[in-house]
C-alpha cells in the first residue's frame, strides 16, 4: 500500500524539481551511456565520477564555505565507494596521514 505524502514532503519534492542542479543532472542522465538497471553499470558510473571528485578534492580544486557542505560531499563519496566495493570500503580503508 502506498503511503500518502505530507504537505511538507510534497513541498520538498516540488522544491527539488525546481532546482537548477536537478535540471542539469536530469539532462546529463539522458546522455549517459549507462543502464542504471544493471548494478555493474551503476558501479562503473559511481567509481568513475567519485574518483574524479576525490582527485579534484586532493588537488584543491573543490572548495567549501562551510564544514557541513564538505561533510555532505565526503559522506556521499563514502557511500559511493561502499556500493562500488560491495560494502567492504570501510573495512579495508587505510588512513593516510600527510607528513
Amino acid at each position: 500500500m502506498m503511503e500518502t505524502l505530507t504537505a511538507e514532503q510534497r513541498q520538498a519534492i516540488q522544491d527539488l524539481m525546481m532546482s537548477p542542479t536537478i535540471g542539469l543532472l536530469g539532462m546529463m542522465a539522458k546522455s549517459m551511456p549507462l543502464d542504471c538497471t544493471k548494478m555493474e553499470d551503476i558501479k562503473t558510473g559511481l567509481s568513475t565520477s567519485a574518483l574524479e571528485v576525490v582527485r579534484a578534492l586532493d588537488a584543491g580544486r573543490i572548495h567549501f564555505d562551510r564544514p557541513e557542505d564538505a561533510a555532505m560531499l565526503h559522506g556521499l563519496l563514502a557511500v559511493c565507494f561502499e556500493v562500488v566495493l560491495d560494502g567492504r570500503f570501510a573495512a579495508n580503508a587505510q588512513v593516510v596521514r600527510a607528513s
